[in-house]
């Protein structure tokens, strides 16, 4: 238990009587090999924004007689904070009251502090990918836009100049401005999907209707954009949503084959959801996962970064559903329901 820094305990709820034994220094701060107290001695040990997940994981684990399992930080009295990862198991008299319970916990501070570091490389790299998609946007829209629209307009006046031209000349000149057009109109879409000056100035909602309603007309489709009780977000939520839904959407009219999709985006109490489904082809979810494709890993990376979950559901001839999840408070900084004995 010393070696790999890990702490076995057990609990008599009958008594209250907690023991702890193995490498408390590690995990707890405290000197020696074993300790022996009552179960608020633990509870005053773990950090007061994860109580509410702790308690709630033993709960659901005495009334679902499964194995209890959490990662939470624990507090030293010199305020270190270490991370641990518990994992027990209650024993229950022959009525059902659960009596006893055994457990062990193993410190996993390393860990999560690699993934904290990997979370900020992710973040700085997004957050780059931004601002790049900001600038190559405002580049589109200032210059190579401007100059397609100086372009359309020498057009009218060369075509108001030669009036007396040939039939052919003046199906050439309409072919022409109607290509410049068409360009023009690409152009725009692109500059807008790859910054979107409605997310921070309209907000999330009037940003993903529209790109729907935009995308709809360039590619002959039709997609259904509802939202529901959707709260005020911060930028990172947004910003993260609406590239999840950009991404989920256009996969799905490259490769759905239909021409419906429905877009949803609503609130509830502790979270806002997004989903985006269609009734195509469907795919292997595994398998597109092990093809180590940049948009499925885009979406998941950027779900983490807002504490967010992504999930798929997709199956042959019955289309695909994408559904993202980020709460809107802190897991936890919510208050679970207290055991009996708290």
């Amino acid at each position: 238990m010393e070696s790999g820094k890990a702490v076995g305990w057990e609990w008599d709820l009958r008594t209250n009587r907690d023991i702890w034994f193995g490498d408390l220094q590690t995990m707890f701060g405290i000197s020696g090999s074993s300790y022996v107290g009552r179960i608020e001695d633990f509870r005053r040990r773990v950090h007061p924004d994860d109580r509410g997940l702790v308690w709630k994981a033993v709960n659901d684990a005495i009334t679902s007689h499964q194995p209890y399992v959490a990662e939470f930080r624990v507090l030293w009295p010199d305020s270190t904070i270490r991370w641990v990862a518990a994992k027990g198991q209650f024993y229950y008299s022959a009525d059902g009251v659960a009596e006893r319970m055994l457990g062990m916990a193993v410190d996993i501070t390393d860990r999560k502090r690699a993934e904290e570091a990997l979370s900020s490389v992710n973040r700085r790299l997004i957050e780059a990918q931004e601002a790049e998609r900001a600038r190559i946007a405002r580049d589109l829209h200032d210059d190579i836009g401007q100059r397609l629209a100086l372009l359309a307009v020498t057009l009218d006046q060369l075509e108001s100049w030669q009036s007396d031209r040939s039939d052919d000349a003046r199906r050439f000149m309409t072919a022409l401005r109607k290509q410049v057009t068409e360009i023009t109109d690409s152009v725009r879409g692109l500059a807008h999907g790859l910054h979107s000056p409605s997310l921070r100035h309209l907000g999330i909602v009037a940003a993903m209707k529209g790109f729907c309603k935009e995308l709809a007309g360039q590619q002959s489709v039709e997609i259904d954009f509802r939202d529901a009780d959707v709260p005020p977000l911060s930028q990172d939520i947004s910003s993260c949503l609406f590239r999840v839904m950009q991404e989920a959407v256009r996969n799905a009219v490259r490769h759905s084959r239909v021409r419906r999709f429905d877009v949803q985006l609503r609130g509830t109490a502790d979270a806002v959801h997004l989903t985006v489904s269609d009734g195509g082809d469907g795919f292997d979810v595994d398998a597109a996962a092990r093809g180590g494709g940049l948009g499925l890993t885009s979406m998941k990376e950027r779900m983490k970064l807002v504490g967010g979950e992504l999930a798929i559901e997709s199956c042959s001839n019955r289309g695909t559903t994408v559904l993202a999840r980020v709460p809107l408070a802190k897991p936890q900084s919510r208050s679970g329901t207290r055991s009996r004995d708290h």
